[in-house]
């Protein structure tokens, strides 16, 4: 204990020291980048490949075969899935967690290098995303303006997005809506057949017309001059007098055959933000910057760029996460507070002494100043995890504390000097607090090292927690002793109150030890009879978080127009207006059509003409009645009644979970097999099935009704007779009905594409396509009905596969009902009522699969924290059996949280197991004082029964006063609604519900087994002697 002493004898050099720490720590909390989460990298590699134009089962055999075939071999794939939809592959790749992603993208790219050339030679390059919470929107802005403004899009790009881009920090900004312009060269088919011109000859000679090139250097008389030929188009008419080719003497320009326009893409896309037609505008920014600090400057940068803008147009806030993030931390703040308020109330109460009480309340800015030096050298962000952590702790960091006051209190007075009474006080409860804390930091050690989303989401905690306790109690043993030797008094009155129940603790431990067997009865009896509450408690993966933001995706069916789509997004948002109550909500939006993006691709939304997405802001949950799942379900409730919709989804959950767990649907039913007819009957039997389980919602199966298709079947025969080959042929027909970009234009910092393709009125039939002629080898032109036919099919609109497997799946929404019993329900009737064939395989993905294998994770910690723990003691105690029997209180510790979980309806999440995994740390703390206390009056040869009366009854104070001063602690997390804090209710439930129920227990179990335990040995020991 020279730690102690040297810290009595030397109080300047400790006051440094600590003032020290309190300085590092308080200038480390201002150079501390505020974000919302700790920064978070799913072990996941998403390949993006577009192939415009093409079907589902095209790009599933074209693309989507050859890429997974090259990626099997990658080093720790996981897993690999993928969806091969109409223009676009999208593969999803899986890693174990501690894979290096930078290194697994560079081999990923290194193999679509080598299968390029098997690729379709008009598909685009495949883009590898590597995601991650820095990806994450910061900011999402909507433009919009109460007049047509055709150019919206350029003003938005030039005069907000642009500067924008320029401010330091900020990654990356997307525009999505608007029109985008381009030049539209619209061929009329009567005058390619009059001037006798091709696809070809029109796009050669614009490429060819549209060209700059250095050419070289030339010197003259002396001085070097660069030689370059500028003909890159300028202007529209320099396009409209593209010469295309020549008969005789006579040109034919491009204005001859085409009508020649500056416009605008096909809308394929429409956005509405508060009733307007809108451009959002998301903003990323870069790893490692201060969220807030970049929106700080972003809005600074907009309120000067509105002064340039025309007058009709206005920018709305849709999403700001540094409000989110400063009211989270805000609230944090404020529970650190209430919870170091509760504490502080406490410790005066029991103590009745201002003196005592701020000495031991030192411990807490000590501890918390600590933690921020220490998050600082870990290069971590300051995020509502680590302020969780700190809130947590607080009540748990005054507790070394308050033991070693105890014990210093209770020297003083016995003919000793305070240095003496403080430096003897600390050394005798030393050893028993050092393996308290040291049993609660093993418990939280291993998370620094666990894998998948419990390491992703909870290494901080432990890490946060683990460095508050270790300087609590350095606290408790260098700074305290110091201060108690030189402040205290030596008059210092007992507590009367205390004193009373004193003693009606020791006559409750009297009859106990008086009466085992009957005692021991009861204890049994409660025990069992709480395992009775078991099956009344659900398991979900984590509390649902209101955070206001409800999305509904509505499918009608395959075929819809875009227009049509459009009308019922604006009902629903109609709907959502008069449910929610339009004073509630914020801002509303709508979006429906094609995604062009590889980004919007690779997020996994779903898109389409038939697909709308219609969203609202709510405001925050403390001003209006009703959560925003209750809202959203009443909403699902009236538009599924509708018959034009085809499939409905409901999601009110954060938006930042979709990035950290992927899809969050609560569970999906994965029918794998080639065979599709034969998994989608499969599929329809299951989601019969769910739709009848209770608290099953929103039932939908993945394999939607084909795409009309005119399928165009060429005989190959005929079609080589008269010179032409296949590959001309889709391309002519392509280009006519799809459009192609030939070439561009440079306006200003962007380029215009120039698009060419048929005349809108003659691409509306099938005598359209049958009048098309393409050109054979000779230069003639066929036309395509004298070589090919035309049947009417139903494509295939999506496939998805796993593992190289195609699949379908049937998801499921869970309303008022834990995760947990819906799928326990569910799989007890799949069993029972479907067969499945050998062929066929199902497996039980989405959040469920995450929720098992971060239980699966935490169970196999739990039993690791109880063996550490127990290494621990047995190491401090020197003895197999004390440990032993302060593992009992364990027991006891899990019943309170099974009883208090019940009581309040609360299911067992992962934020309650982790309550529960630091309950193993702290309830047996309060068994270790007391084994401690009578170990050491044992060895001054007191009565066993005595030492275990005396030590039990001097330490109630010490464990009363920490047990309560936990709990308090705890208080602000339990009580909490705000942003922030609501995700911790479970885990003040389990942590309040365990300590509470083991503490009571412990005060009685803990002497009542070492009294059993220890007279069977000493009776042991006497029939040894005589014999």
């Amino acid at each position: 204990m020279k730690l102690i002493k040297t810290a009595i004898r030397r109080p300047i050099t400790t006051l440094m020291v600590f003032i020290g720490i309190c300085i590092f720590g308080f200038l480390s909390f201002f150079l501390l980048p505020f974000d919302l989460m700790p920064k978070i990298e799913p072990p996941i590699i998403t390949i993006v490949t577009m192939w415009p134009g093409s079907s589902a089962i095209d790009v599933e055999t074209k693309i989507t075969k050859t890429i997974e075939n090259s990626l099997g071999v990658v080093n720790n794939l996981k897993e690999i899935s993928s969806k091969s939809r109409e223009n676009v592959s999208i593969i999803n790749c899986s890693f174990n967690f501690n894979s290096d992603l930078a290194e697994v993208s560079n081999e990923i790219r290194d193999k679509l290098e080598l299968i390029k050339e098997k690729l379709p030679t008009d598909s685009k390059k495949p883009v590898i995303f590597k995601f991650d919470t820095s990806m994450l929107p910061i900011a999402i802005y909507g433009i919009t303006s109460n007049l047509a403004f055709q150019n919206l899009y350029e003003i938005v790009d030039d005069n907000i997005a642009l500067p924008i881009k320029r401010l330091d920090g900020i990654g990356a900004v997307q525009l999505i809506g608007g029109k985008k312009r381009q030049i539209n060269i619209n061929l009329i088919k009567e005058k390619l057949i009059q001037y006798n011109v091709s696809i070809d000859e029109v796009e050669y000679a614009l490429k060819e017309n549209n060209i700059s090139l250095p050419s070289g250097n030339i010197v003259i008389k002396d001085k070097e001059y660069m030689i370059r030929v500028v003909g890159e188009y300028k202007i529209l008419d320099e396009i409209k007098n593209s010469v295309i080719k020549k008969i005789g003497e006579t040109p034919i320009y491009l204005r001859d055959i085409a009508n020649i326009k500056d416009g605008f893409k096909e809308e394929v896309r429409k956005v509405e933000i508060d009733d307007s037609f809108a451009v959002l505008l998301f903003i990323q920014k870069k790893s490692g910057y201060n969220t807030v600090d970049v929106i700080k400057n972003v809005k600074k940068e907009i309120d000067k760029v509105k002064y340039f803008l025309p007058k009709n147009i206005k920018i709305s806030t849709l999403m700001d996460s540094s409000e989110f993030i400063d009211k989270a931390v805000k609230n944090l703040l404020k529970t650190i507070l209430w919870a170091i308020f509760f504490v502080s109330i406490v410790t005066f109460i029991f103590l009745k002494n201002i003196r005592c009480s701020l000495l031991i309340l030192i411990s807490i800015p000590i501890s918390v100043m600590a933690v921020f030096s220490f998050i600082y050298l870990m290069g971590w962000n300051l995020n509502t995890i680590v302020l969780s952590a700190i809130a947590i702790s607080i009540g748990m960091v005054i507790d070394n504390s308050v033991v070693v006051m105890d014990s210093i209190f209770k020297n003083i007075g016995k003919d000793k000097t305070l240095k003496e009474s403080a430096f003897l006080g600390a050394k005798q409860i030393g050893l028993a607090i050092f393996a308290s804390t040291l049993t609660t930091i093993v418990i939280f050690f291993p998370l620094l090292f666990s894998k998948g989303v419990v390491g992703v989401m909870f290494k901080q905690l432990g890490g946060v927690i683990t460095i508050t306790l270790l300087f609590s109690l350095l606290s408790a043993l260098m700074f305290l002793p110091m201060l108690a030797s030189r402040f205290f008094k030596k008059d210092i009155k007992k507590n009367s109150f205390f004193k009373g129940m004193e003693d009606g603790y020791l006559s409750l431990l009297k009859s106990v030890l008086n009466n085992k067997k009957k005692s021991f009865l009861f204890i049994l009896f409660f025990l069992i009879l709480s395992f009775f509450l078991i099956p009344f408690i659900g398991s979900e993966f984590f509390p649902e978080e209101d955070s206001g933001d409800l999305s509904i995706t509505v499918e009608l069916p395959v075929g819809t127009p875009l227009a049509k789509t459009e009308k019922v997004c604006r009902r629903v948002k109609d709907v959502i207006f008069e449910v929610a109550n339009k004073k509630y909500i914020k801002h509303s939006y709508w979006r429906c059509g094609d995604i062009d993006s590889t980004m919007g691709v690779s997020m996994d939304r779903k898109y389409g003409n038939n697909i709308g997405t219609i969203g609202a802001k709510l405001v925050k949950k403390e001003k209006r009645r009703e959560s925003t799942k209750d809202i959203g379900r009443k909403v699902g409730d009236i538009i599924k009644r509708w018959p034009e919709v085809v499939k409905l989804e409901v999601d009110a959950n954060n938006p930042l979970s979709r990035v950290v767990f992927g899809k969050t649907i609560p569970i999906s039913i994965e029918i794998l097999g080639y065979d599709l007819k034969k998994t989608e009957q499969i599929a329809n039997k299951i989601k019969k099935i769910a739709k009848n389980v209770k608290g099953a919602k929103d039932v939908t199966i993945s394999k939607e009704k084909g795409k009309p298709e005119l399928v165009i079947k060429i005989d190959r025969e005929r079609a080589s007779y008269l010179g032409l080959d296949l590959f001309n042929i889709s391309k002519t027909l392509r280009t006519f009905f799809y459009g192609k970009k030939v070439s561009s234009i440079k306006n200003r910092e962007r380029d215009k594409e120039i698009f060419i393709k048929l005349k809108s009125d003659q691409r509306k039939s099938l005598e359209d396509i049958k009048n098309v002629e393409v050109e054979n080898r000779n230069k003639c032109r066929i036309r395509l009905d004298n070589f090919m036919k035309i049947e009417e099919k139903e494509g295939t609109l999506e496939i998805k596969r796993k593992d190289q497997k195609r699949f379908i799946n049937v998801d499921v929404d869970i309303y008022k009902r834990s995760q947990g019993e819906v799928l326990s329900d569910i799989k007890k009737k799949i069993n029972k009522e479907v067969l499945i064939p050998r062929d066929v395989s199902i497996k039980f993905s989405g959040m469920i699969k995450e929720q098992k294998e971060a239980f699966k994770t935490l169970f196999l910690m739990l039993i690791l924290g109880i063996v550490l723990v127990y290494m621990v003691m047995a190491g401090q105690f020197e003895s197999l059996k004390d440990p032993f029997i302060i593992m009992f209180s364990l027991p006891f510790a899990f019943i309170g949280v099974i009883i208090l979980l019940a009581l309040t309806n609360t299911h067992l999440s992962v934020i309650a197991l982790i309550g529960v995994l630091m309950l193993v740390g702290i309830a047996v703390n309060n068994a270790i004082v007391i084994v401690d206390s009578i170990n050491k009056l044992k060895k001054d040869k007191k009565d066993l029964k005595e030492a275990i009366i005396e030590a039990s009854v001097s330490r109630l104070r010490p464990v009363l006063i920490t047990t309560i001063t936990t709990i308090c602690g705890m208080i602000p997390l339990l009580l909490g609604r705000k942003e922030g804090t609501e995700m911790w209710k479970p885990f003040a439930i389990a942590v309040i519900g365990g300590l509470s129920f083991s503490t009571f227990v412990t005060l009685i179990l803990i002497p009542l087994l070492y009294s059993v335990f220890y007279k069977v040995r000493l009776k042991r020991g006497e029939l040894w002697k005589k014999h």
